[in-house]
């Protein structure tokens, strides 16, 4: 089974163990925005990982972190170690610093890199939302509709009147936390940064104000075509983004000018952004809250995991996935995945930084996950 290109014949790199089984398997999951990326890669590259689970970006990183694979409904006697996590929410400087007291020498340095590039999406239902008669909005909208403000379509342009129905998600998630970074970057006086929707919310609605929530993107996505009027945000993989009757364009406050949450237009964003060229996990983690052009509630999704493993197979298994991660191979999954491949600079810099590195003979020699 060959998956290495030709940058990496003499490399020996890793991945994970799939403890109670014949096969070692790399085990990881977490938000639900890589999910069918990081599946359709396995499957499509035949690595030996098994299946990654999603569960939200928050209990990917209490999985990874706390080594707890019961997180992805595993059986901790049968699955002992979780090899890597997928995030759309950065690594607090507590997960960071807890890690680095803890964990690192057992596992060896904590590595967090952007994995792809995302937007948060707003889509809706409403009939009366048309391409001829498409749903623009200004930042400050969107943080009132979503505050509970604004409650009437009829408020938001040349719409009949009818109720809006916010729907949100009710776990914790990488997405939300994205959504509502930028919402408090524009108008902190209505909300906060978290990965909770509810907690991110400065105040109660009050008055004609409708919200309902769901678990995980596909429940939101459902719920909100459920209701005539509603209105929601997800990551880009649940609807069609380049369709201006089915999502929002949002008017970048920078440049004045309306996006739609199209591959090019989350492109455009990172394209000014320059990559580190530390090794501190902390600075891999950039945020996009206000950017000066391109559409503008996006981000990073971030992979996470540990640079050295007890496993040689699992080691070569996770290095073979990052170095072909890093140099393009996987570029036409993400991309059909509706996410946005990193640029060839944050490739670079990944693959030069870490991805040469993973369970290297020196540096992980007696340790690992």
């Amino acid at each position: 089974m060959f998956k290495r290109n030709v940058l990496a014949v003499s490399l020996s790199l890793g991945l994970a163990a799939f403890a109670g089984q014949a096969s070692a398997d790399v085990v990881g999951g977490g938000a639900s925005l890589s999910a069918g990326v990081f599946n359709d890669i396995i499957t499509g590259e035949s690595y030996d990982y098994e299946s990654y689970v999603s569960v939200g970006s928050s209990a990917g990183k209490r999985a990874f972190f706390n080594n707890d694979s019961s997180e992805f409904g595993y059986d901790p006697l049968l699955v002992p170690t979780v090899h890597y996590a997928g995030s759309d929410s950065v690594a607090s400087s507590t997960e960071i610093s807890n890690y680095a007291a803890n964990d690192e020498s057992s596992f060896g340095p904590l590595i967090q890199v952007p994995f792809a590039g995302t937007s948060v999406t707003v889509p809706f239902n409403n009939s009366d939302v048309t391409a001829m008669n498409p749903l623009v909005l200004s930042s400050s909208d969107v943080a009132e509709i979503f505050s509970g403000q604004i409650t009437n379509w009829n408020q938001l342009g040349s719409f009949p009147s009818k109720q809006i129905t916010v729907v949100h998600r009710a776990d914790g998630s990488g997405t939300v936390e994205i959504f509502t970074r930028h919402l408090a970057t524009v108008e902190p006086t209505l909300f906060q940064t978290s990965t909770n929707f509810l907690t991110a919310r400065i105040g109660t609605p009050s008055g004609s104000a409708v919200f309902q929530s769901a678990n995980g993107s596909s429940g939101v996505v459902s719920l909100m075509n459920s209701i005539d009027g509603a209105i929601t945000f997800v990551s880009p993989d649940y609807v069609d983004p380049s369709d201006p009757a089915e999502v929002a364009s949002i008017v970048n406050r920078n440049d004045s000018t309306a996006y739609l949450p199209t591959q090019v237009n989350v492109q455009a964003t990172f394209a000014s952004v320059t990559p580190p060229s530390t090794t501190n996990p902390a600075d891999w983690a950039p945020v996009f809250p206000d950017p000066s052009a391109g559409y503008p509630i996006a981000g990073f999704t971030f992979m996470l995991l540990s640079q050295c493993y007890s496993d040689n197979t699992i080691g070569t298994e996770i290095g073979d996935f990052m170095l072909n991660h890093y140099t393009g191979f996987h570029d036409s999954y993400v991309s059909n995945a509706d996410l946005v491949p990193l640029p060839s600079s944050w490739q670079n810099a990944v693959l030069n930084t870490y991805a040469l590195f993973i369970d290297d003979a020196t540096d992980c020699a007696g340790i690992g996950r």
